[in-house]
């Protein structure tokens, strides 16, 4: 915790865009922000995103690490939520600067 986003790269039924995950961590690297990696087991980490599998081809999903999250006390760090601010305006001001 406090290591930043999480990138999630597998999961189940999760197929995310080995293209757009490299093109985000060189932006993240240049942007100078903290990221970490979920690699949950294949046949755990299902979320909401596993059930457009069929409709999103190109996906990409990004986490606030949370300690037991699952359970009726959940933790957060606030540089989590901080830095995962700061990945999705990296995110959002490149898809405008590719839409201009």
């Amino acid at each position: 915790m406090g290591k930043g986003v999480a990138i999630q790269l597998n999961g189940n039924r999760i197929s995310t865009d080995i293209l757009m995950i490299t093109k985000l961590i060189k932006k993240l690297k240049e942007s100078k922000l903290k990221f970490q990696f979920e690699l949950p087991d294949i046949d755990k980490g299902q979320t909401v995103l596993s059930d457009y599998a069929f409709m999103l081809p190109n996906r990409l999903q990004i986490n606030i690490p949370v300690d037991y999250q699952h359970k009726s006390v959940s933790c957060v760090d606030l540089k989590d939520i901080k830095s995962c601010v700061d990945v999705m305006q990296v995110i959002l001001g490149d898809l405008v600067n590719n839409l201009i």
